[in-house]
């Protein structure tokens, strides 16, 4: 059973002065997990399409939609419809607007939508379709860096390829690269760190923490200071007005010191615990992509950055579309995937 989590927490490892943001954490691992969909279904070839499967590809779809065929069917590109999420052949993919406004046509309205062109080397055009004719959106922060061995180009057109290729249809001129494509096949999430960020239940996870019964411990410090206190009242007792007094005094100051000290014990110990658990968690299990993915879904889900009803897949198309019109989040999400 998935379990809310309970706060949301930052991790500073002192170490390394490493920081995990759980927002692009959860998302990164969502869109690498579509990638590993895709592959493990056997629904990406990383070989390209040739000419000729390109040019039928082409032909099927102007006669199912009663399109006037050209001399020069053109492929070179991939158009992806960010809109409705339904895919038809190889030429188009539709991934609704963030806001799930579903507005009818008869009604003289528009639901937004982008139309991307993916090339060889990624997206090439991003162009907002609606009943006007517009200007293509700027894109220069999803375009594909030769100097870059992962671009948020990269990463967008990867997400991007896989979401809107299935065993009914084939993969087009885009590549996923090599070392996207191995990424997404490993698992590489550590189900200790997901509880320190507080995006599952750590009961939901194999035991990978040490566990402290410090009660015991504390019943014993408790009686033993009773003692201590029962005893020195009762040689007070037998001493003079003046020497009691000065006992009294001398009693007192000794269990504020020793409450002192207490607390910063039990801060040390705090310290040290928590630095013992972000070594464990380092060292726990790897969870399975796809379950890490479910996870992060709710996640997603009770911090308001997805509905209640999207699924895996229209999470994914929400990222996407927040990628080409948010360039500050796009390149974030592709710095924390490298």
């Amino acid at each position: 059973m998935l379990r809310r989590p309970q706060k949301l927490v930052y991790l500073n490892f002192s170490a390394s002065t490493l920081r995990l943001q759980s927002s692009y954490l959860v998302t990164s691992v969502i869109i690498y997990w579509v990638i590993l969909r895709g592959a493990l279904d056997g629904d990406i070839f990383l070989e390209k399409c040739t000419v000729k499967n390109v040019q039928e590809v082409t032909t099927a779809f102007k006669a199912e939609h009663s399109v006037e065929p050209t001399d020069e069917p053109k492929c070179a590109t991939n158009e992806i419809d960010i809109e409705r999420a339904s895919i038809s052949k190889c030429m188009s993919f539709d991934i609704e607007h963030p806001s799930m406004l579903k507005v009818n046509l008869a009604t003289g309205q528009h639901t937004p939508m982008i139309r991307c062109h993916i090339g060889i080397t990624g997206l090439k055009t991003a162009i907002p379709h609606d009943l006007d004719v517009v200007e293509p959106l700027p894109i220069d922060h999803l375009r594909g860096e030769e100097m870059r061995v992962h671009s948020t180009g990269d990463w967008f057109a990867s997400a991007l390829t896989v979401l809107s290729t299935s065993s009914q249809t084939m993969l087009w001129n885009y590549k996923v690269p090599t070392a996207i494509f191995a990424f997404s096949q490993r698992e590489s999430i550590l189900c200790g760190v997901l509880a320190l960020l507080c995006i599952i239940d750590e009961s939901a996870t194999p035991e990978w923490a040490t566990k402290y019964n410090d009660e015991e411990e504390e019943r014993e410090t408790v009686m033993r200071k009773l003692r201590e206190s029962s005893r020195a009242m009762m040689r007070e007792m037998s001493l003079s007005p003046a020497e009691k007094a000065k006992a009294f005094r001398e009693r007192v100051s000794k269990k504020h010191d020793e409450w002192f000290e207490g607390l910063n014990a039990i801060r040390r110990r705090g310290a040290q615990r928590a630095d013992t658990r972000i070594v464990e968690a380092v060292q726990s299990p790897k969870w399975d992509n796809k379950l890490v993915a479910e996870h992060n879904l709710l996640w997603l889900k009770w911090t308001g950055h997805v509905q209640e009803s999207h699924d895996l897949r229209r999470a994914v198309e929400v990222l996407l579309w927040r990628m080409v019109k948010e360039p500050p989040f796009a390149r974030d999400l592709a710095h924390t995937l490298d």
